[in-house]
């Protein structure tokens, strides 16, 4: 039974406070309500509804007041939320008695935290909703050995000195709490982990997948945990039965009749089309309800919101929506009261006993630094990188609202005093508030990504080093269906046979929407599924088309769900885990250029950026025509060779083209005089080497046909590509030239699509051909001495130290024809 305190009586009403925050209001018959909030009759400035805006417009202009000035000191926003909630306490506005009853008066109160209890439980659910049930089991299995260590080790170290310094903390209520004590601040939760990761940009990094996988792990434990400390505060034996009684009687209410109403409306809600809005408030409503079921009978009202956002599916439809539509309200209407209620926890002026005081801040420093030792052990055990082991250790002692709320917890229920209360948060506080610039500052995961201790483990085997009869390894970006039929005409355009074996990669991009955790996984061919979405259909028709085409294709799917502009970091870590030679992604322009179009071209350019292979950007202009026509094969490529090395893996690129019936190949070889210099001697011989050797191999084909034109300035150049007389299906060009070219230098001021290269651009606009041609940009990993300094080495990091992904290591190693390695050793000297 609930115990109650008289918090307030006044003329207008009088309300009681429980220990969960409830409260219990007692109407006085001069008082009205008008749309659930009480009004006073007389006095407007005594009104709930006026006073209520203005805590939130306080608590919004001094938190982005604070957000403005600490965030050139690279703090997140939580910590700048959580010092708003602390100005607003008595800390510090509440040591003006005058304005701190005017802004926050008592009778308020019982609106402050019924609208944080909300904040509290949509919380948890939206944590419950974006979470992969399965996925996370098997991230907490994967790592288990590491996350355990993480966690024993600080909670061993916090139980013992807990113990031993019990004496001097009076505040702390002895006994079995002492566990609950250790353990929760031990631990590190997924929410509070998730949060820093988002907000330092790592959650496709190495070391971010670590850090939420291991607070998987964590958080499990915690439910455990929470599961135990009911059973042990429900009071006698047959209270603790009957709770458990009602407990399973909820849990088989969730999971046969609300899930099964949940997999109903996934069913119903047509693919790419929203989420009805009556089901979302549905949905959000009976959450509540199960909440406060779930604490009537004993339990606690976040056991409640968990177990509702645990049968919702996470990612589209369902979860993203819930997500995208209760954001708003959720984190401007009721967070701010949550902060501000922890605000009100932080209450500086009752720290009077300082020898308490030391004690506790004896205990969360050494948490701080046993959990960064149990790192450096845990890593080293495992043969780890130990620079990151400090960073990971720093990553895990970031605190978030989890751990603000369930301390704050710890005071009402009278377990600890204010005076201990507001030392573990003001310690969680300043933890996370140097944790975050340090991770920022020394941890950069696209620097890991062009960094490793030699060339040869930088870069892929480029395509023209590679021997025909060996297998190619291509990875497809697919954003959409539309990639499809375009991918199928180029498998055709490769006739790839025994003798030129062929291995594609496509993988479907996807945002993160609804989810917590970036995920990159093989797709599954042979899973049955009763409503295929997006990425079924995409796999399917590419899987079909190579068991019914007889060519020597093998199709290696994957899945990858992450947000666009950490996305590359997944796609090079994948290419260099399966030592892929070669990135094709799709070009996204639309007529007027938008917010998708701007996502797609930045990811693209970070990917030619850092992509440890050749890339190639595909525009695609109706390839699908091919496909769909009964009619036989045929197809007519142009290869514009100007010199240089993205025009030699331009070359190399079409050399396995040149076998399939049907296709003709034109090379237009453009000799540009401008060009030379002295020191581009030895790029002339290298092209001429590629050349030679094609005319050789396509010497008894008729259908590759050379076509060359001498120019003397880039009028010259331009002038020539707009001069071929047959209609293209495909145009192939380098994107950059020779160093110090002085066609680039001339005409890069009239590029439009920077990522496509001067010609690129010119063959890609609408004035070549009408822009109906399909055009495909290559570009090779590291070309000349200009561009080594930007995108090879800075420093002597490993590859990925957590890979999930294996590979032979047949396109690795010394893998450079003679001419390139000499490159590579000038690139190096350079």
């Amino acid at each position: 039974m609930a115990t109650f305190i008289n918090v307030s009586s006044s003329n207008e009403f009088s309300f009681l406070l429980d220990r969960d925050f409830k409260t219990c209001v007692l109407e006085k018959k001069d008082v009205i309500y008008k749309g659930g909030i009480p009004f006073a009759e007389r006095h407007s400035s005594t009104n709930v509804f006026p006073i209520f805006m203005i805590q939130v417009i306080f608590f919004f202009l001094t938190s982005q007041f604070f957000y403005f000035i600490l965030r050139p000191l690279k703090q997140p926003k939580t910590v700048c939320n959580l010092l708003s909630g602390m100005i607003l306490g008595p800390s510090v506005l509440g040591r003006n008695k005058k304005l701190w009853d005017k802004l926050f008066p008592a009778k308020e109160m019982v609106l402050i935290n019924s609208t944080s209890l909300f904040g509290v439980i949509y919380l948890f659910f939206l944590l419950a909703v974006k979470i992969d049930t399965v996925m996370t089991i098997n991230m907490a299995k994967s790592i288990w050995k590491l996350s355990l260590i993480v966690l024993m080790i600080p909670f061993i170290i916090t139980m013992t000195l807990t113990g031993l310094l019990i004496r001097y903390i009076p505040g702390l209520t002895p006994g079995p709490f002492i566990y609950f004590f250790s353990m929760l601040l031990s631990s590190s939760y997924f929410t509070s982990t998730a949060n820093a990761v988002g907000d330092l940009d790592l959650p496709t990094s190495d070391l971010g997948r670590l850090a939420l996988a291991c607070s998987i792990f964590h958080e499990l434990i915690g439910w455990g945990n929470m599961a135990l400390g009911i059973m042990i505060s429900g009071g006698s034996k047959s209270a603790v039965i009957k709770a458990e009684i009602s407990m399973f009687a909820l849990l088989l209410f969730v999971f046969f009749i609300v899930r099964p109403a949940v997999k109903m409306i996934i069913r119903r809600t047509p693919e790419e089309k929203p989420v009805k809005t009556e089901y979302i408030i549905g949905i959000l409503i009976l959450t509540v309800v199960v909440s406060i079921v779930s604490d009537h009978i004993g339990s606690s009202f976040v056991a409640g919101a968990l177990l509702m956002g645990l049968v919702i599916p996470a990612g589209p439809p369902l979860g993203s929506a819930l997500v995208e539509k209760s954001d708003v309200i959720i984190s401007n209407i009721f967070m701010p009261f949550l902060y501000i209620r922890i605000g009100q926890n932080i209450n500086i002026p009752t720290i009077t006993d300082w020898s308490q005081f030391f004690a506790i801040e004896t205990i969360m420093i050494m948490i701080y630094i046993s959990k960064i030792a149990a790192s450096i052990l845990a890593f080293i055990f495992f043969k780890k990188n130990v620079r990151s082991s400090i960073l990971f250790g720093f990553i895990l002692n970031f605190k978030g609202i989890p751990d603000f709320v369930l301390i704050s917890g710890w005071n009402v229920r009278k377990l600890v005093d204010e005076q201990v209360v507001t030392t573990i948060l003001l310690s969680h506080m300043l933890i996370s508030a140097i944790a975050t610039p340090i991770i920022e500052i020394y941890y950069k995961p696209e620097r890991r990504l062009i960094t490793t201790d030699s060339i040869g483990q930088r870069m892929m085997k480029p395509l023209q080093g590679m021997p025909l009869e060996m297998e190619l390894r291509i990875l497809f970006c697919i954003n959409n269906e539309d990639n499809v039929n375009s991918l199928i005409t180029l498998f055709k355009a490769w006739n790839p046979i025994e003798t030129t074996p062929f291995c594609a990669y496509p993988v479907h991009l996807m945002e993160l929407t609804g989810r917590a955790v970036p995920l990159l996984i093989p797709y599954n061919n042979h899973k049955f599924k009763l409503n295929s979405n997006s990425t079924d259909r995409i796999m399917r028709s590419l899987t079909k088309f190579t068991k019914k085409s007889g060519f020597s294709i093998t199709i290696q799917p994957f899945t990858m769900i992450a947000p666009y502009k950490n996305m590359h970091e997944s796609i090079c870590n994948l290419v260099r885990d399966k030592y892929i030679p070669l990135v094709i992604i799709p070009f996204h322009k639309s007529l007027q250029e938008n917010t998708k179009t701007t996502i797609f071209r930045k990811l693209n350019t970070k990917i030619q950026t850092y992509a440890p292979c050749t890339v190639g950007i595909f525009i695609d202009r109706g390839l699908h025509d091919h496909h769909l026509s009964s009619r036989p094969f045929f197809y007519n490529v142009v290869v514009f060779f100007l010199g240089g090395p993205d025009d030699r893996e331009a070359m190399a690129f079409v050399s396995r083209m040149n076998s399939q019936p049907g296709l003709v190949i034109t090379v237009f070889l453009i000799d540009f005089k401008g060009d030379y210099l002295v020191e581009n001697e030895f790029e002339t011989d290298l092209d001429n080497s590629i050349i030679k050797e094609f005319r050789a191999r396509s010497i008894k084909n008729p259908c590759v046909v050379f076509q060359e034109v001498v120019a003397y300035d880039s009028v010259q150049v331009m002038g020539a590509i707009h001069s071929i007389e047959d209609k293209y299906d495909l145009v192939i060009v380098g994107k950059r030239r020779i160093a110090k070219s002085i066609l680039d230098k001339e005409l890069v001021r009239w590029v439009e699509q920077k990522e496509l290269g001067v010609i690129g651009d010119v063959v890609a606009s609408s004035d070549f051909y009408g822009g109906m041609t399909s055009v495909l940009v290559i570009q090779s990993c590291v070309t000349n001495g200009e561009n080594v300094e930007s995108t090879i080495f800075t420093s002597s990091e490993g590859t990925s130290d957590f890979s999930t992904c294996s590979g032979d290591d047949s396109y690795g190693g010394s893998f450079h024809t003679q001419p390139e390695r000499d490159q590579l050793r000038l690139c190096t000297k350079v």
